[in-house]
């Protein structure tokens, strides 16, 4: 009985030591899984969101020009563009805007890139599903 309680003595502190790293190794994999799903309904939100703006800008802009038959011009397509920037941005709000580029890892220029590349890529889908 005494070795037993020598031996809690003696192991007592390693088991508290043991248990505390590994409770400090959960919290950062829970808070690690916790930032990989907050990032992913980021972009999730940023796909749906452009997909929105391309065909809002679809309805209220290019569809009227295109049912006179004719093809867009240059320039109309550069303007279609930015509306569709100008949306997406104005949708998130420059809180919005902040957070998304912080939980990109992003600067303002190249969060920038991103929804342009993001409006791209819904209109590509639209034109070719």
């Amino acid at each position: 009985m005494e070795m037993m309680i020598m031996a809690m003595k003696l192991l007592g502190p390693a088991l508290m030591a043991i248990l505390g790293y590994l409770g400090g190794k959960l919290v950062k994999y829970i808070n690690g899984k916790h930032k990989i799903e907050y990032a992913k309904g980021i972009l999730d939100r940023l796909n749906e969101s452009a997909l929105e703006v391309v065909k809002f800008v679809y309805m209220a802009y290019v569809g009227p020009l295109k049912k006179s038959g004719k093809k867009l011009s240059a320039h109309e397509k550069a303007v279609a563009k930015q509306m569709a920037l100008e949306e997406l941005k104005s949708y998130y709000g420059m809180k919005g805007l902040k957070e998304l580029a912080k939980v990109l890892g992003l600067d303002s220029e190249q969060l920038d890139k991103k929804l342009e590349r993001s409006v791209e890529a819904k209109v590509y889908e639209a034109k070719h599903g």
